[in-house]
Protein backbone atom coordinates (compact mmCIF):
# COMPACT_ATOMS: atom_id res chain seq x y z
CA UNK A 1 0.00 0.00 0.00
CA UNK A 2 1.56 3.56 -0.84
CA UNK A 3 1.70 5.77 2.35
CA UNK A 4 3.59 8.38 0.48
CA UNK A 5 3.99 10.38 -2.83
CA UNK A 6 6.60 12.46 -4.47
CA UNK A 7 5.55 14.66 -7.29
CA UNK A 8 6.30 16.15 -9.99
CA UNK A 9 5.14 19.87 -10.39
CA UNK A 10 4.79 20.85 -14.25
CA UNK A 11 2.77 18.74 -16.14
CA UNK A 12 1.17 16.69 -13.25
CA UNK A 13 0.22 19.65 -10.78
CA UNK A 14 -0.14 22.58 -12.70
CA UNK A 15 0.01 22.19 -16.51
CA UNK A 16 2.53 25.34 -17.70
CA UNK A 17 3.95 23.98 -20.69
CA UNK A 18 3.41 27.64 -22.77
CA UNK A 19 4.13 29.85 -19.30
CA UNK A 20 7.21 28.32 -19.34
CA UNK A 21 8.16 28.37 -23.05
CA UNK A 22 6.99 32.32 -23.04
CA UNK A 23 9.27 32.98 -20.18
CA UNK A 24 12.14 31.34 -21.99
CA UNK A 25 12.13 33.68 -24.91
CA UNK A 26 11.61 36.55 -22.66
CA UNK A 27 15.00 36.01 -21.18
CA UNK A 28 17.31 34.78 -24.09
CA UNK A 29 15.49 37.20 -26.44
CA UNK A 30 18.81 38.46 -27.10
CA UNK A 31 20.36 35.67 -28.37
CA UNK A 32 19.72 34.02 -31.98
CA UNK A 33 16.12 32.98 -32.48
CA UNK A 34 17.65 29.45 -33.91
CA UNK A 35 19.83 28.72 -30.92
CA UNK A 36 16.87 29.98 -28.33
CA UNK A 37 14.46 27.24 -30.66
CA UNK A 38 16.86 24.65 -29.56
CA UNK A 39 16.48 25.51 -26.24
CA UNK A 40 13.42 25.34 -26.20
CA UNK A 41 13.17 21.92 -28.41
CA UNK A 42 15.38 20.95 -25.32
CA UNK A 43 13.44 22.02 -22.76
CA UNK A 44 10.41 19.97 -24.54
CA UNK A 45 12.64 16.60 -24.82
CA UNK A 46 13.78 16.96 -21.59
CA UNK A 47 11.15 17.54 -18.73
CA UNK A 48 12.16 17.42 -15.11
CA UNK A 49 15.54 18.56 -16.32
CA UNK A 50 16.65 22.42 -14.55
CA UNK A 51 16.60 25.55 -16.06
CA UNK A 52 20.39 25.88 -14.92
CA UNK A 53 21.23 22.87 -16.73
CA UNK A 54 19.20 23.66 -20.30
CA UNK A 55 21.10 26.82 -20.19
CA UNK A 56 24.28 25.15 -19.13
CA UNK A 57 23.36 23.38 -22.66
CA UNK A 58 22.75 26.29 -24.76
CA UNK A 59 26.28 27.62 -23.97
CA UNK A 60 28.20 24.58 -24.04
CA UNK A 61 26.45 22.43 -26.84
CA UNK A 62 24.99 25.63 -28.68
CA UNK A 63 26.90 28.30 -28.56
CA UNK A 64 30.52 26.33 -27.84
CA UNK A 65 31.39 28.35 -25.19
CA UNK A 66 32.16 27.71 -21.14
CA UNK A 67 29.22 27.97 -19.62
CA UNK A 68 29.67 31.18 -17.16
CA UNK A 69 27.82 30.10 -13.71
CA UNK A 70 27.56 34.10 -13.05
CA UNK A 71 25.75 34.76 -16.10
CA UNK A 72 23.46 31.26 -16.18
CA UNK A 73 22.70 32.50 -12.32
CA UNK A 74 21.63 35.70 -13.73
CA UNK A 75 19.25 33.95 -16.94
CA UNK A 76 17.76 31.67 -14.20
CA UNK A 77 17.09 34.62 -11.39
CA UNK A 78 15.29 36.23 -14.72
CA UNK A 79 13.55 33.77 -15.48
CA UNK A 80 12.01 33.15 -11.67
CA UNK A 81 11.28 37.05 -11.87
CA UNK A 82 9.06 36.08 -14.55
CA UNK A 83 7.35 32.73 -13.47
CA UNK A 84 6.23 34.28 -10.05
CA UNK A 85 3.92 36.41 -11.74
CA UNK A 86 2.83 34.34 -15.00
CA UNK A 87 2.37 31.14 -12.92
CA UNK A 88 0.68 32.57 -9.91
CA UNK A 89 -3.18 31.80 -11.27
CA UNK A 90 -4.99 28.72 -10.00
CA UNK A 91 -5.96 28.40 -13.22
CA UNK A 92 -2.80 26.44 -14.65
CA UNK A 93 -3.87 23.86 -11.65
CA UNK A 94 -4.77 20.49 -12.28
CA UNK A 95 -8.39 20.15 -11.30
CA UNK A 96 -7.89 16.23 -11.52
CA UNK A 97 -4.66 16.43 -8.66
CA UNK A 98 -5.81 18.77 -6.84
CA UNK A 99 -8.97 17.12 -6.39
CA UNK A 100 -7.09 13.88 -5.27
CA UNK A 101 -4.83 16.31 -2.82
CA UNK A 102 -7.85 17.29 -1.30
CA UNK A 103 -8.99 14.02 -0.52
CA UNK A 104 -5.51 12.10 0.64
CA UNK A 105 -3.50 14.58 1.91
CA UNK A 106 -4.64 13.65 5.86
CA UNK A 107 -4.41 9.73 5.00
CA UNK A 108 -0.71 9.50 3.21
CA UNK A 109 2.31 12.11 2.81
CA UNK A 110 2.50 14.08 -0.57
CA UNK A 111 6.05 15.61 -1.42
CA UNK A 112 7.14 17.41 -4.40
CA UNK A 113 10.41 17.12 -6.42
CA UNK A 114 10.93 19.26 -9.16
CA UNK A 115 13.11 21.05 -11.68
CA UNK A 116 12.03 24.22 -10.87
CA UNK A 117 13.72 26.24 -8.37
CA UNK A 118 13.07 25.68 -5.24
CA UNK A 119 12.63 29.42 -3.97
CA UNK A 120 10.89 30.22 -6.95
CA UNK A 121 8.34 26.62 -6.16
CA UNK A 122 7.65 27.09 -2.62
CA UNK A 123 6.97 30.78 -3.65
CA UNK A 124 4.69 29.73 -6.32
CA UNK A 125 2.88 26.75 -3.72
CA UNK A 126 1.79 29.33 -1.56
CA UNK A 127 0.36 31.69 -4.19
CA UNK A 128 -1.32 28.60 -5.60
CA UNK A 129 -2.60 27.67 -1.51
CA UNK A 130 -1.31 24.60 -2.45
CA UNK A 131 1.44 24.11 -0.05
CA UNK A 132 -0.81 22.71 3.04
CA UNK A 133 -1.00 19.55 1.19
CA UNK A 134 2.55 18.90 0.56
CA UNK A 135 5.23 18.17 3.93
CA UNK A 136 8.03 18.66 1.66
CA UNK A 137 7.99 21.23 -1.33
CA UNK A 138 11.90 20.58 -3.01
CA UNK A 139 13.50 22.09 -6.13
CA UNK A 140 17.10 22.61 -7.88
CA UNK A 141 19.27 23.54 -8.64
CA UNK A 142 19.95 19.41 -7.08
CA UNK A 143 18.66 17.32 -9.60
CA UNK A 144 15.52 15.55 -9.92
CA UNK A 145 17.68 12.08 -8.27
CA UNK A 146 19.13 13.75 -5.60
CA UNK A 147 16.01 15.45 -4.69
CA UNK A 148 14.22 12.02 -4.01
CA UNK A 149 16.85 10.63 -2.10
CA UNK A 150 17.25 13.75 0.26
CA UNK A 151 13.31 13.17 0.40
CA UNK A 152 13.49 9.68 1.40
CA UNK A 153 17.06 10.09 3.89
CA UNK A 154 15.37 13.42 5.78
CA UNK A 155 11.51 11.68 5.73
CA UNK A 156 12.72 8.11 7.04
CA UNK A 157 10.37 7.21 3.48
CA UNK A 158 10.04 3.15 3.59
CA UNK A 159 10.84 2.80 -0.28
CA UNK A 160 8.41 0.01 -1.09
CA UNK A 161 5.82 2.24 0.02
CA UNK A 162 6.64 5.21 -1.94
CA UNK A 163 5.94 6.41 -5.34
CA UNK A 164 6.64 9.34 -7.56
CA UNK A 165 4.12 10.69 -10.52
CA UNK A 166 6.10 12.48 -12.90
CA UNK A 167 5.15 13.14 -17.21
CA UNK A 168 8.69 12.74 -18.22
CA UNK A 169 11.91 10.14 -18.76
CA UNK A 170 13.90 12.64 -16.04
CA UNK A 171 11.19 11.15 -13.17
CA UNK A 172 11.25 7.74 -14.29
CA UNK A 173 15.14 7.70 -13.73
CA UNK A 174 14.57 9.67 -10.98
CA UNK A 175 12.83 6.64 -9.30
CA UNK A 176 14.49 3.72 -10.37
CA UNK A 177 17.63 5.04 -8.95
CA UNK A 178 16.17 5.54 -5.51
CA UNK A 179 14.50 1.96 -5.81
CA UNK A 180 10.57 2.95 -5.51
CA UNK A 181 7.78 2.89 -7.46
CA UNK A 182 6.78 5.53 -10.32
CA UNK A 183 3.28 5.86 -11.85
CA UNK A 184 3.41 7.74 -15.27
CA UNK A 185 0.86 10.49 -16.11
CA UNK A 186 0.22 12.87 -19.01
CA UNK A 187 3.06 11.48 -20.83
CA UNK A 188 1.99 8.26 -23.27
CA UNK A 189 5.37 7.43 -24.18
CA UNK A 190 5.87 6.29 -20.21
CA UNK A 191 2.82 3.89 -20.19
CA UNK A 192 5.18 1.09 -21.04
CA UNK A 193 8.00 1.61 -18.69
CA UNK A 194 6.20 2.53 -15.98
CA UNK A 195 5.30 0.31 -12.91
CA UNK A 196 1.41 1.94 -13.08
CA UNK A 197 0.06 4.57 -15.52
CA UNK A 198 -2.43 7.12 -14.60
CA UNK A 199 -5.18 8.49 -16.81
CA UNK A 200 -7.22 10.14 -13.92
CA UNK A 201 -6.80 10.43 -10.29
CA UNK A 202 -10.36 9.20 -9.86
CA UNK A 203 -9.24 6.00 -10.80
CA UNK A 204 -6.72 6.03 -8.16
CA UNK A 205 -7.17 3.33 -4.82
CA UNK A 206 -4.62 4.03 -2.05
Amino acid sequence: MIRQIIWDFDGVIVFSDEIRVSGFREVLKTYPETIVDKVLQYHQKNGGLSRYDKFRYMFSDLLNEEPDETIIAVLANRFSDIMKVRMADPKILNPDALEFLEHTHGEILHHIASGSDGRELRFLCDSLRISKYFSTISGSPETKTELVRGILEKNCLLKDKTCLIGDSFNDLEAARRNGIIFWGYNNEALRDTSDGYITSFNLIRI
